[in-house]
């Protein structure tokens, strides 16, 4: 289906469903929008505090032997997963690209984003009701295929009837995994009966180097973990509250491991809103507390060849990407684009 069958209900749906993971993760609100230093952000820090510390002291005073959210983190430089100078991920293949538009997840756009160059995939998961692993992004069918129904009530043969664009099946994780072998993958865990399957196939194929593991929910990284020691994941959204908000835990060595999440990627949006208060959580202050405690920073969904400009200049390590074509320009510009993100 070309770019011009797509009009402004289309482009409607999109903007509506990234609003979405901004609501998923930080609460209401919009996302990549030029950061505001908001006058109220000294209050929510204030009134973030004592919830924030407390669940730090709490989880500080809990026997270690029946703690398994709170561990001493190998720094992301010791991943595999992370050897490369600048991480340009192509976010559902790159949704954005004009070849790609109302192709996203598909096998053919992500070989879109692989011929570009791209050696970074970013997907999400869904459990179908016999536990097959789709990769696919809303919990529904409705928005990008010819069928109706959630993904979890469903089995992976009514799911795999479907048509993304009227033409392309809904890939497996296993399929998408083994079509790509030169590739690395984010995977957005999105829902908690895909957490099992996810842990296990990542076990079953042995590509724990090739993969990072995130979720919008808390305790599915958790498990996650539980399940997958030694596979990079992201930071939670706990964690991410605590190194915006108390930057300063990073600068004491007996707490900075106490970060609410042994991730070792954050992943978040450029801005959110907080009680009412469009927030900038992208910050200096978080970038360098990130990196001192051995994190690394990506910014999602980031489309403008300015905004990813401005990223660069902050020091973030990696971009989430729905147009591929534009963030590998200013990266070749800059001299990020590296040998190791050739196909």
């Amino acid at each position: 289906m070309s770019t011009g069958q797509h009009g402004s209900g289309a482009v409607e749906d999109r903007r509506c469903e990234r609003s979405d993971d901004n609501r998923d993760r930080f609460g209401p609100g919009g996302q990549n929008q030029q950061p505001q230093l908001q006058p109220g952000v000294i209050l929510i820090a204030i009134s973030l505090l004592p919830v924030l510390t407390t669940d730090l002291l709490r989880r500080h005073r809990t026997p270690r032997a029946t703690r398994t959210d709170i561990m001493i983190i190998m720094p992301a430089s010791d991943y595999e997963f992370f050897d490369v100078p600048f991480l340009a991920f192509a976010h559902r293949g790159g949704a954005e690209l004009p070849a790609n538009v109302g192709k996203e997840n598909t096998l053919y756009a992500f070989g879109n984003a692989v011929e570009l160059g791209y050696r970074y995939l970013e997907t999400d998961v869904h459990a179908t009701a016999d536990d097959q692993l789709v990769a696919f992004h809303d919990p529904r069918l409705d928005r990008v295929t010819d069928r109706t129904g959630a993904i979890g009530e469903l089995s992976f043969k009514q799911v795999r009837s479907a048509r993304v664009a009227g033409e392309l099946q809904i890939p497996t994780l296993a399929e998408l995994i083994e079509a790509f072998p030169q590739a690395r993958f984010n995977i957005d865990c999105k829902a908690e009966g895909a957490v099992a399957p996810l842990a296990r196939q990542i076990l079953d194929l042995g590509i724990g180097d090739r993969v990072c593991v995130s979720s919008f929910g808390v305790d599915r990284l958790r498990r996650l973990r539980k399940l997958l020691p030694g596979v990079a994941s992201a930071v939670s959204s706990r964690g991410i509250a605590q190194l915006r908000f108390l930057p300063w835990l990073t600068r004491v060595p007996l707490i900075k491991n106490l970060i609410d999440s042994p991730g070792v990627a954050l992943q978040l949006p450029v801005t959110t809103t907080i009680a009412g208060r469009e927030v900038t959580v992208v910050t200096p202050s978080l970038v360098k507390a990130a990196h001192r405690s051995g994190r690394q920073v990506h910014v999602w969904t980031v489309n403008e060849s300015a905004e990813i400009e401005r990223l660069l200049d902050l020091g973030v390590d990696g971009i989430f990407t729905d147009r591929p074509d534009t963030l590998k320009s200013v990266l070749q510009a800059r001299g990020l684009w590296t040998a190791g993100s050739e196909r």
